[in-house]
């Protein structure tokens, strides 16, 4: 996003700044033509506490550091994704005006996780036995979907100040969200074999069905 908003050439740096005018006569942007903006971010960690570079004999190689992983864990962690697809796009000149139009279809998901999931990385054979599961709360997703109808307005007042602004009407199409979970691992101590069991709370409003017993 923060490239994106830089970028003056591209009409798509509308749909973070409305003041911005397109130096060209005229845009249009059709479904497939207009490019796909897609992001990721977590809350738990950045890129240099996951891999670093080695030491020693792998001075010449990346090591996956999943012990600083665990060391950066809070009690409540995000991973969060958004991606937008771009179905119509318009943008033209009346005069010193920029109108723009724009239509497209965003979605945004969050997975909240604990930082006993960081236990995982240690194994399980400290937690055998019915009485001494690994327990997991608070995981849970959170997501929706909608269609975007934008339309903008852009005014060049003087040379060194521009003014514009968006009206945005939504329409939702899927929306997911936890209430709350309890997510517990078992393991036998004769087999290790693994048992899970999970409640996991979710609201979902959306095109959907489903049937349970």
């Amino acid at each position: 996003s923060n490239t994106l908003y830089y970028m003056d050439m591209v009409h798509q740096n509308n749909y973070l700044n409305p003041a911005y005018q397109n130096s060209c006569n005229g845009f249009l942007g059709l479904p497939g033509f207009s490019g796909l903006s897609a992001e990721g971010m977590n809350s738990a960690f950045t890129y240099n506490g996951f891999i670093r570079k080695g030491e020693g004999q792998y001075v010449d190689s990346l090591i996956y550091d999943f012990r600083n992983i665990k060391a950066q864990l809070q009690t409540s962690n995000y991973l969060m994704a958004g991606a937008q697809v771009p179905i119509l796009g318009i943008g033209f000149w009346v005069k010193n005006a920029y109108f723009t139009f724009d239509i497209s279809n965003k979605t945004r998901a969050r997975l909240s996780y604990p930082d006993d999931i960081g236990d995982l990385l240690d194994g399980n054979a400290n937690n055998t036995g019915e009485d001494n599961p690994i327990e997991l709360n608070n995981i849970g997703p959170n997501a929706f979907n909608y269609n975007e109808v934008a339309f903008g307005l852009s005014r060049q007042i003087t040379h060194r100040l521009v003014i514009g602004g968006k009206l945005k009407v939504l329409s939702g199409n899927l929306n997911i969200s936890s209430t709350g979970s309890n997510i517990k691992l078992f393991t036998a101590e004769d087999t290790y074999a693994i048992r899970l069991e999970s409640d996991l709370k979710l609201k979902i409003a959306g095109p959907v069905s489903y049937e349970y017993n």
